[in-house]
């Protein structure tokens, strides 16, 4: 018997409401019916990140058969496919996608030491920029340009969960900071640099990500823009608390997330590039599976 967990046996509103404050606050612009869409798909996610984070009995187990349910487009073995199976069908939301995300989240269960900018961006992608898509199909938005800046906009705010979390990723065993940057430094070495103050650290990771996410904005109606942005405004302001009170802690390499979005000027430029040329790739092909 498959026990859940209290993400799982909320309701998608209350979920919402207890888990994603500002996103929360920000749906009341988009109406009764979409919101509680929104609501749905986040308490979706949610519940995944938990059965990922160990939050759920047994979680990465049923994670691997609702994967493989979805791949198989059999019958539904886990109460939470089954319960949201009608939603996920009724809003056409890509398999590949959402077993995307998945990956993504199932990946976190192995020591995580992320090598490089290119693969810091492709975890990213899995477990956020996947969910920028989903959204674009709860907010019927059919625009293929737009598929591209919600992945932009997705990877923003991973990577700012990544700035703001520095030390309780590495509490974890878990290090997103790639070696290219602070080489073998293993999780145990940032917990202890955590205790020297560094003042000249700056957590930023949002900022350039979001510049080009924000001109997808004019690709929604209108109604639709200020709930995106008071969802950026909230977590802006929610990594910006935390690294002030956290400031005792925050490792001068958080800074470097500023420039994760862009290829650098070095020898792995051309490998950047690509990388950020196959999310637009996966939006495309996303967008004319929807259509087809």
């Amino acid at each position: 018997m498959v026990t859940t967990a209290h993400s799982e046996t909320m309701t998608a509103d209350k979920a919402l409401a207890v888990y994603g404050k500002s996103f929360h606050w920000a749906r009341r612009f988009l109406g009764q019916h979409m919101g509680m869409k929104a609501a749905q798909l986040y308490q979706f996610c949610r519940v995944l990140d938990d059965m990922a984070d160990g939050d759920i009995q047994h979680g990465p187990k049923r994670l691997g058969h609702i994967r493989k349910d979805l791949l198989t487009a059999g019958t539904a073995s886990d109460p939470l496919l089954t319960h949201f199976q009608p939603f996920l069908t009724k809003q056409k939301f890509p398999t590949k996608v959402i077993v995307a995300l998945i990956d993504g989240l199932l990946s976190d269960q192995k020591p995580v030491r992320i090598k490089s900018d290119a693969e810091l961006l492709s975890y990213a992608y899995h477990v956020a920029g996947t969910v920028g898509i989903l959204m674009c199909n709860v907010l019927d938005c059919d625009d293929e340009q737009a598929l591209g800046h919600a992945i932009d906009l997705g990877i923003a705010m991973q990577l700012t969960n990544i700035a703001r979390d520095v030390l309780e990723d590495a509490e974890m065993g878990r290090r997103y900071l790639p070696a290219s940057w602070v080489g073998d430094l293993a999780p145990e070495q940032i917990v202890v640099l955590a205790k020297t103050p560094n003042d000249d650290a700056a957590v930023t990771s949002h900022q350039r990500r979001f510049a080009p996410s924000d001109l997808g904005r004019c690709l929604l109606q209108k109604r639709h823009r200020r709930v995106i942005l008071f969802a950026i405004a909230g977590a802006y302001i929610d990594c910006r608390c935390r690294a002030c009170l956290s400031a005792n802690w925050r490792p001068a390499c958080t800074a470097k997330l500023s420039l994760a979005w862009r290829p650098p000027k070095h020898q792995h430029q051309h490998q950047n590039k690509m990388q950020l040329t196959r999310f637009w790739h996966i939006a495309s092909s996303v967008s004319k599976s929807r259509t087809a």
